[in-house]
């Protein structure tokens, strides 16, 4: 990888080498860039294929235990990355030609940066540039979550509490988007139902950011987050398997700031509930 280079694109693979074939060659194209592509024992060998078909992209073979986790590819290519800036993007996007010599020149410090999605729909969600330190510093993306969604947004309100501000690019940098179905999008995952995962991640997501607001970004353990998720999906499975309309997730919050020395007895909770309809099919 190039000493000269100042931004690097992290492109995780599993099942989606005809996509890499299209948004590869842009990316290995970019002047001044590198490029990850962490193979997470992909069926289709698409480390093969990379280290082949471009020597100078870099390939990151990761042995997921038959487990694929998004996060967790996604932070075996942060370790690898020695640039100032880092770009998150699956393998799925094709970027414009002049991507790096659009986008570049606007990075600065104390930001992060999203894309605009196409119209009706959210396929760029996931595509961010972060200072590498900064990722660094929040150790990447969350490995707790288990199914499709929830971890950019996860990430992003991360980067907020740290104080990062977002910055939303125009989406004028991407060429396409490969459509695809759902099914594909699930295919690795245990978990099959897109929108009772989106729902256990937002329950998951909101209990988070309480506990980190009131304690600290550093304050949950990888023990507590896990304990966690599984809380906010028993929750939502329990409210589901009963026919109640609502899920409940109660949890302690920390008491901090001046509250905690005086007032060691205080204690306060959080209630969070979801309505158990939009997580249905």
């Amino acid at each position: 990888m190039s000493n000269t280079s100042d931004l690097t694109f992290i492109v995780p693979c599993k099942g989606r080498l005809d996509h890499l074939r299209a948004s590869l060659p842009r990316l290995d194209a970019q002047p001044n860039c590198d490029v990850v592509v962490v193979d997470s024992r992909c069926p289709d060998g698409a480390a093969d294929w990379a280290a082949q078909a471009f020597p100078r992209t870099r390939v990151v073979r990761l042995d997921d235990g038959g487990k694929f986790n998004l996060s967790r590819c996604r932070n075996a290519g942060l370790k690898v990355c020695k640039t100032p800036w880092v770009c998150f993007i699956d393998a799925d996007v094709v970027i414009s030609t002049d991507f790096r010599d659009d986008v570049v020149p606007q990075l600065t410090e104390g930001a992060y940066y999203l894309f605009a999605n196409f119209a009706n729909r959210s396929d760029l969600t996931g595509t961010c540039i972060v200072d590498r330190r900064e990722a660094e510093r929040l150790e990447g993306y969350d490995e707790v979550f288990e199914a499709w969604g929830g971890r950019d947004r996860d990430f992003y309100m991360r980067l907020n509490l740290a104080g990062l501000r977002p910055v939303t690019l125009p989406n004028t940098a991407i060429d396409e988007i490969i459509a695809h179905s759902d099914d594909l999008r699930t295919t690795f995952y245990d978990r099959k139902d897109i929108r009772f995962s989106q729902s256990v991640s937002a329950m998951y997501r909101l209990a988070k950011f309480n506990i980190l607001s009131n304690g600290g970004v550093q304050c949950l353990t990888a023990r507590d987050r896990r304990h966690l998720y599984a809380s906010a999906e028993q929750a939502l499975r329990q409210a589901m398997q009963t026919n109640s309309r609502k899920a409940h997730l109660q949890l302690e919050l920390p008491v901090g700031g001046p509250f905690a020395p005086a007032l060691g007895a205080v204690r306060q909770t959080l209630s969070i509930e979801i309505d158990t309809a939009r997580a249905r099919r």
